[in-house]
């Protein structure tokens, strides 16, 4: 066994807490153009009569001005620190927990398959989404 903790998975995801649905992207970076990637499919997926609001934390590349944002999604950022207020931070945690905890994978390349699997699993789980994504205090 060799130790790969520096072999990085970067899941980009949105979830709809009304729907159910979510979108998700994986990449061994973690950057803008990545970002741009999630959103260019969260945008194409979002209803012609609706408008997605993505909320952000602090990550450098959620606060680029190199962000190319489609007409139909708006962005709140969250202040340092305060990530849990992000709606979809609670899909990662049960995600690090029912397929990560515990685990010693054979590369880095396995890390990411295995986070590309988990999360397109997720998100045909859209009662499950609802349900760990709402927010009393978001709702409109």
């Amino acid at each position: 066994m060799r130790d790969y903790r520096y072999g990085y998975a970067y899941l980009f995801s949105t979830a709809c807490p009304e729907t159910g649905t979510a979108v998700r992207h994986v990449s061994a970076k973690g950057n803008t153009e990545e970002m741009n990637r999630l959103l260019e499919k969260m945008g194409a997926q979002v209803p012609a009569c609706k408008h997605a609001l993505v909320v952000l934390d602090s990550a450098g590349w959620h606060q680029s001005r190199e962000l190319e944002i489609p007409a139909n999604v708006s962005l709140l950022k969250l202040q340092s620190c305060s990530q849990e207020l992000n709606p979809v931070e609670t899909p990662f945690s049960v995600l690090k927990h029912r397929q990560f905890a515990n685990r010693v994978f054979e590369s880095a390349e396995h890390v990411r398959e295995t986070v590309e699997e988990a999360s397109n699993g997720f998100t045909r789980k859209t009662g499950e989404i609802m349900q760990i994504t709402a927010r009393e205090w978001a709702a409109l």
